[in-house]
């Protein structure tokens, strides 16, 4: 059965005609949702996903792809399951979350991303704290 999906405040939905310029040319850090209509744990995790906006808005270009439409860059970057998050940052994919949680559980998984990430390309801390 599908769910149509949510708009999330603050996201911006991509395609495969758009993911290059939208995700891979960006100069900003850039956190990707795919996701797909008829996953149900998909549409659990748009809470989370809207509290991520809110605290992380102005550090990340929050965007969406829908995996039952665009299959390049599913398959590109090998995204099995949905939802999956992934961080890209210089046109390189630097980590992915897969799954649904809470928001302090999410950031637990996102947080050795980031920190990884600063150090790789000397960043200041990404944290909701700043």
């Amino acid at each position: 059965m599908s769910h149509p999906h949510k708009e999330i405040h603050g996201y911006r939905t991509i395609t495969d005609e758009t993911f290059q310029d939208d995700v891979l040319t960006s100069p900003e850090v850039v956190l990707v949702e795919f996701y797909r209509n008829s996953c149900s744990s998909c549409g659990l995790f748009e809470p989370t996903l809207a509290q991520l906006y809110y605290h992380y808005q102005g550090r990340f270009k929050f965007l969406r792809y829908n995996t039952d439409l665009g299959h390049y860059f599913t398959q590109k970057y090998n995204i099995v399951g949905e939802p999956t998050t992934a961080i890209f940052y210089q046109g390189e994919l630097q980590g992915t979350v897969v799954g649904a949680s809470a928001l302090s559980m999410f950031e637990s998984q996102l947080r050795p991303i980031l920190v990884a990430m600063a150090n790789k390309y000397i960043l200041p801390p990404i944290t909701r704290f700043q």
